[in-house]
């Protein structure tokens, strides 16, 4: 009898004790399991926010890369400390028409120091370049239209046909978004809607002076307190005097109110506006960083838009 009940009883031991060594197991392999979830998440967030904070960077440093390279470091450098990151020198070179950033931290672990693993480094990159390209679609342009030409960055122009020098009629002033006091509001704010090379827009004939005059002296007198603003080697696109405007192909034909042809668009600083007695805008064409819709075909003028390349 002690026999059977010993045969039987053994085996009933034999399990307990496999069942507490797989038990065993499968805690550790759990625990592993959780350190792998827990911290892989960590890691992949917190790669996924050094890269977004690069990102931003070099995009927003690669609009001062005209003004100067030293300023082109300084604003990434200051978006990146606004995101959660300090870049230093080492990690950040700038070229003529390009800015990267090269950045590694720690990250240290939670549960995977159950396994001895107790940090791991991240890495990101990111890189942004200027490139020269066509503007060829734009909102937010203003109803004064040159004529196409070959501007040069830096040189001085007017932007408008001074009195007795217009065409039939055609000083330069173009009713984007309706004529008179809405031409006015369109050269204080900009246009609401979007242009493109081609299309055919209104002239707003007429020297329209009274409203032209107090409409650009108003974009001036915004910047009145933005030191780098006052003149074009520093402006940036933080300046109510920089304009984006449409280039006209020809007044040549125009009649009155007539229709005419955009066929470019150029960066324009505004330099002075002219008196009673001297009816001209004069502004400085500008190399100018700006959004809207490229083509790398096109004839460009003088803007970039910026790209990030890595």
């Amino acid at each position: 009898m002690k026999k059977i009940i010993h045969a039987l009883l053994f085996p009933v031991k034999e399990e307990r004790g496999i069942a507490k060594i797989l038990v065993a197991f499968s805690i550790v392999a759990l625990l592993g399991f959780t350190a792998f979830v827990v911290d892989a998440g960590a890691i992949y967030f917190e790669k996924s926010r050094l890269q977004k904070a690069l990102d931003a960077a070099v995009l927003g440093g690669a609009q001062r890369l005209l003004v100067s390279q030293d300023e082109a470091k300084q604003t990434a450098k200051h978006i990146a400390s606004k995101n959660g990151f300090t870049i230093t020198d080492i990690e950040l070179e700038t070229e003529a028409k390009a800015i990267e950033i090269e950045k590694t931290v720690n990250k240290k672990m939670t549960f995977a120091r159950i396994l001895g693993i107790e940090d791991a480094d991240i890495y990101a990159v990111a890189r942004a370049e200027l490139v020269h390209s066509a503007l060829v679609k734009k909102d937010g342009i203003v109803p004064v239209g040159p004529l196409l030409g070959d501007y040069q960055a830096g040189n001085q122009y007017n932007l408008n046909f001074d009195s007795g020098n217009g065409n039939k009629g055609n000083y330069g002033f173009l009713a984007l978004e309706g004529n008179g006091s809405a031409m006015g509001e369109t050269i204080k704010n900009g246009s609401k809607s979007t242009y493109k090379i081609g299309d055919e827009v209104l002239t707003e004939p007429g020297l329209s002076w009274g409203i032209a005059r107090p409409a650009f002296q108003h974009r001036i007198d915004q910047d009145a307190n933005k030191q780098h603003c006052q003149v074009y080697e520093t402006a940036d696109f933080d300046c109510n005097r920089v304009i984006i405007i449409p280039l006209i192909e020809t007044y040549k034909d125009a009649k009155g109110r007539d229709i005419v042809k955009i066929s470019g668009f150029a960066a324009v600083w505004i330099e002075k506006v002219g008196t009673q007695n001297n009816h001209v805008i004069t502004g400085r064409f500008m190399d100018f960083v700006t959004g809207g819709i490229f083509d790398d075909n096109g004839t460009e003028t003088n803007l970039y838009r910026v790209k990030l390349v890595k």
